[in-house]
């Protein structure tokens, strides 16, 4: 039996199935198809579109803009077809079409009227369309009627002109403004409030507090470990007061923290004035940190604590200087039980360095790391806004027609079926078609969606989970760099492989203008929103023998690609070269320097501990000298001219070192086929002087407009982007972001505000044929198909399906839903609307947790695990509370899951983009009202269900479920009458159960319970567990870390993002 189709998606079907002539089509579509030598997708009419304008921004932007309003009902519509053309009849528009495209149509009439399996017919079909393919003429133009269309671009003179488009001009010019105000004011509200929730983190708890919920490490040893590439690398480890010698021997393990590889941390000092403080709060008699700038770098000193050694704000944040060092950016490069590798800056570096040779041996532990959020993406975000009003290159037409698609001409949808300059030329389409034909292992609808990327200024892609949306897309890119770079040479396979042929293909090429198509097109810059996208694009375009160039900074890249970077390209030029040889005779004379000024002092007779190289220790050592009388001043001042003298010459070679790595870096980026970075990466300062023809955006419905648009403003005459609707958009966690639509992404803006249709990619090669039954149904109208079968991805072992053969289990409990108050505040309660089923970060105070969830979920997983038959295996949660429980119950239990492959925990937000073997889902949320809070959003619980390859474990309350959300209850009811759910009973003993073990045997004591009569299964005694078993100890041993303590606040990465 199907799963049930979503209504919405059944309407649209239905709408889609009606014969094609009963629908009047647009002039802009008819050119379209003129124009496009491969099949297209049949577009939405104008009434199609009227009917699904997307949700209007609020009026809230600035009040000198609000006159001009770019999200006007009417002017989302596209540009509507002249009086008279709408009045024509169907037979009077064929006459105006070219023959060519008569005869296609008559052809595939016949075809469908006697069956295609006619070869004449079928003969025909293929000549209308050969001649379709030769017909577009240089120019790009048609051959029909230029009133047919809103402009075009023709060559004059050698130079392409844009002729028409003069309303979508004047819209353009007054669509801008009211767009940068909207976008700006988003962008500031976000930012505005991520740094108020890190405020937040560090003003309602102390040091002690943070240093248990992993946000900070404290008394930490710091040393020069080594360089990567232009960063130094510095070695933090546990700190000792024994000194530097212990630091050369294995230290001990890090205390509990949160850092991973690629974050954004804060180094500063760590104060004897802040250790007091700690032990007065350890005491109980810590104050309340009430400052109201304690959260302010630029406010106190950072260090410092109340006249009576009581906390302070000033201490609980990093701010300010201390022992006149300001806190100092750096990047995690890795991470390990008993150290961490931060990458810095040469400045800071220097920085660091001096403050060590200033400290004695018991003051060495005196560093403390905090997490950090930058404001680069904001500004870099800013910045795109801003360029919105003026092109990269001034004077490009085709440039000026793809940003008056991408804010919303009305005739934004025909401007986007325009092929860009190099598509106009007959040769290359020729050559692109060869390409297309000689690609391996892609499916029908991958290759049309190439197909109809390369010709077309802007097109859309939608990708489900599992189609092949970066495999596509990194086929494109393949497709355009070979053709651009390919000459002509793709003409040989046409023939017979003879030495006459050779020659005349050889001789043809080198009689053409060089690199003609590559100057056309140039590089290509690929994006995605993160970096582990990014990342794979990187590997799978280096894996087809593209010179790719990572862009960002070396240690947020993958391990395995950092030798493909920006900074490790540029190193390996001969330029580079020069600049690493100019760095090491730099540090040698800035040693030097350092020597002589030490010596100098001590020769006068003054002893210096800091060994540093300040301009007032300088002139105080200068006027001391004057004022000395004798051969010893006389040296001593000869010695500190000496110093300066070196410090001055490695101050001038530091500075051609860098001049030299910059130019080495244009050199690498003019010589890339591909520039790859995350969407804020492509505004680094590097790409400054360069352009980019052609843009593609992977993940572009996870990223907020703002964000994509620093890519796009880059230069873009054609730009793809590919996504999926159906799936959880970008993280928003400012309410007044919301207001100024921050999380109506460019991709569902052109797609329900211009008109575009997404390209679907139907075919899904990840999950087993049941898990993706019902998404395919219910989220997609049945169009996604398996590319698999049952036997490539058989049924996990470990558990007894309800269907063999179906690795599918709804595990129906009755739980205790817990609402966990983060560092024990009020929650001021969930936004109403679509903000509450947007993200928990931010809108709600508070997460949620379930512990006899938790406790089953576990449970499943080691069942599917420990069967040996399942890789890899993750517990995914909407809640950031049950995570965290989840995340401590999986550190009790590590005896029981060590090698039983990789094993992971988390929020359904953060796997988004990732897939394992098998999946246990917990829901989390039961009560009997059916409150299940953005639980209910549908792309949720999409992405929830779609991440397993063999196997899917929910583990919910289908009454809650199904009074919250219609979604839910079309998911619980296929499950139902497809017989696929279980009870608790039915899952394996596990063996921590045979030996007595609660991995929560630990109530949280900030929890409050909101169990009802009717929707509870179990009673107290299921959640509350002896105390003698605290934490997962057995036979009365001491208790356990206090979980809940430890879970209140959560990184502050995690905090910003799905709570």
């Amino acid at each position: 039996m199907l799963a049930p189709q979503h209504p919405v998606l059944r309407q649209q079907q239905q709408q889609q199935q009606q014969p094609w002539p009963s629908q009047q089509q647009p002039a802009w579509e008819q050119q379209q198809q003129q124009q496009q030598p491969w099949p297209v997708q049949q577009q939405r009419s104008p009434e199609q579109l009227a009917q699904q304008q997307p949700r209007l921004p609020q009026q809230n932007w600035p009040v000198q803009q609000q006159q001009q309003q770019p999200w006007s009902g009417q002017q989302l519509q596209p540009q509507q077809p002249q009086p008279v053309q709408q009045q024509q009849t169907w037979e009077q528009q064929q006459q105006q079409q070219p023959p060519w495209q008569r005869e296609l149509a008559a052809a595939q009439r016949r075809a469908a009227a006697g069956g295609s399996s006619s070869s004449s017919t079928q003969a025909e079909i293929r000549k209308a369309r050969r001649a379709a393919a030769g017909t577009v003429s240089s120019s790009g133009s048609s051959s029909s009627s230029s009133s047919e269309k809103p402009g075009d671009v023709v060559q004059v003179n050698g130079k392409w002109v844009l002729t028409g488009f003069e309303a979508d001009k004047k819209e353009l010019e007054a669509r801008v403004p009211p767009l940068q105000a909207r976008l700006k004011s988003a962008v500031e509200a976000e930012q505005q409030h991520e740094a108020a929730l890190l405020k937040a983190l560090y003003a309602s708890g102390s040091l002690r507090r943070l240093q248990k919920d992993g946000l900070v490490l404290l008394r930490l040893q710091a040393m020069p470990h080594s360089v990567l590439y232009s960063s130094m690398v510095w070695k933090f480890s546990v700190g000792s007061a024994a000194g530097r010698q212990q630091h050369q021997q294995r230290g001990k393990e890090l205390p509990y923290h949160r850092f991973r590889q690629g974050d954004s941390v804060l180094i500063s000092r760590f104060s004897e004035g802040q250790a007091q403080a700690m032990e007065h709060d350890r005491r109980g008699n810590s104050r309340d940190c009430t400052s109201s700038n304690s959260s302010s770098r630029s406010g106190s000193n950072g260090n410092g604590s109340s006249s009576d050694g009581s906390s302070s704000s000033a201490g609980v944040w990093p701010g300010g200087e201390a022992d006149g060092m300001r806190p100092l950016d750096a990047t995690v490069l890795e991470v390990r039980k008993d150290h961490l590798l931060l990458t810095v800056d040469k400045a800071d570096s220097d920085l660091m360095q001096r403050a060590l040779a200033q400290a004695p041996a018991a003051v060495l532990a005196s560093w403390r790391l905090d997490q950090s959020v930058r404001d680069t993406t904001a500004r870099r975000q800013l910045e795109a806004i801003a360029r919105l009003a003026h092109l990269r290159v001034q004077g490009s037409p085709f440039e000026l027609l793809l940003r008056a698609c991408l804010v919303g001409t009305p005739a934004g949808h025909y401007i986007a079926s325009l092929p860009p300059l190099w598509v106009r030329d007959a040769a290359w389409r020729a050559d692109v078609r060869t390409l297309l034909g000689q690609l391996q292992n892609l499916n029908n609808s991958q290759k049309k969606a190439i197909a109809q990327a390369v010709v077309r200024s802007l097109t859309l892609w939608q990708g489900p989970p599992g189609t092949g949306k970066t495999r596509t897309l990194l086929a494109l890119v393949e497709v355009l760099v070979k053709t651009a770079l390919a000459e002509g040479m793709c003409q040989l396979a046409g023939k017979s492989s003879t030495l006459l042929a050779l020659v005349e293909v050889l001789v043809k090429t080198a009689l053409a203008e060089p690199e003609t198509r590559w100057k056309a097109m140039g590089p290509l810059l690929a994006c995605a929103d993160t970096n582990a996208a990014v990342d794979n694009l990187v590997e799978g375009l280096a894996d087809k023998g593209l010179k790719v160039v990572r862009l960002g900074q070396p240690a947020k890249v993958r391990s395995g690609l950092r030798h493909l970077t920006l900074e490790a390209l540029a190193e390996a030029t001969p330029l580079g070269q020069r600049a690493a040889a100019l760095r090491e005779s730099s540090k040698a004379l800035f040693e030097r320097a350092k020597q002589a000024a030490e010596g100098s002092l001590l020769g006068w007779g003054s002893s210096s501990s800091s060994g540093a190289i300040t301009p007032s220790s300088r002139s105080r050592s200068s006027s001391a000298a004057a004022r000395s009388a004798g051969s010893s001043s006389s040296s001593v001042a000869v010695g500190l001219l000496d110093s300066e003298s070196l410090e001055a010459d490695a101050r001038r070679k530091w500075g051609q070192a860098e001049a030299f790595s910059r130019e080495a870096c244009q050199q690498v980026l003019s010589g890339a086929h591909v520039v790859c970075a995350t969407c804020a990466g492509a505004g680094d300062r590097m790409l400054s002087d360069l352009h980019f023809n052609v843009v593609v955006i992977d993940e572009a419905t996870q990223a907020t407009e703002p964000a994509t648009l620093v890519p796009l403003t880059q230069g873009a005459q054609c730009a793809v982007m590919a996504g999926d609707p159906a799936q959880l958009p970008p993280t928003i966690i400012s309410r007044e972001a919301y207001k100024f639509d921050l999380d109506v992404t460019l991709f569902d803006r052109l797609q329900k505000g211009v008109g575009l249709s997404p390209l679907l990619l139907d075919t899904q090669y990840r999950m087993n044929p049941a898990i993706s039954c019902f998404p395919s149904r219910w989220f997609y109208g049945g169009r996604l198909r398996d590319g698999v079968a049952a036997a490539d991805k058989p049924p996990a072992a470990g558990v007894e399906w309800p269907v063999p053969g179906c690795p599918v289990m709804l595990l129906a409990i009755q739980g205790l839903e817990e609402k966990a108050e983060k560092s024990g505040q009020k929650a001021p309660g969930k936004p109403s609307g679509e903000l509450s089923r947007s993200t928990e970060a931010g809108l709600e105070d508070a997460s949620y947790r379930n512990l006899p969830e938790a406790r089953l979920a576990l449970q499943a997983l080691h069942a599917l695990m420990a069967a040996g038959d399942a890789a890899t295996g993750a517990i995914l949660t909407p809640y950031k509370g049950q995570v965290r429980a989840l995340e401590y119950g999986l550190r009790v239990l590590t005896p029981w899951f060590a090698g039983l492959g990789t094993v992971s925990v988390s929020s359904v937000d953060a796997y988004q983009g990732r897939e394992a073997d098998v999946i246990v889902f917990s829901a989390v949320r039961c009560n009997s009202a059916g409150k299940i809070g953005f639980v209910s959003d549908p792309r949720r619980l999409n992405v929830a269900i779609t991440r397993p390859r063999r196997g899917l474990i929910v583990v919910a309350s289908p009454d809650t479920l199904s009074r919250g959300s219609s979604d839910w209850a079309a998911f619980v009811d296929c499950c139902e009458e497809k017989g696929w759910i279980a009870v608790p009973q039915q899952l394996p003993t596990a063996p921590w159960q045979d030996e007595d073990v609660d991995p929560f045997a630990a109530r949280p004591a900030d929890s409050s319970s909101s169990r009802d009569a009717a929707g509870s299964g179990s009673d107290g005694d299921d959640v509350v567990a002896s105390s003698s078993r605290a934490g997962g100890v057995r036979g009365g041993g001491r208790a356990g870390v206090q979980w809940w303590q430890g879970a209140a606040c959560g990184p502050v990465a995690e905090s910003l993002g799905s709570v």
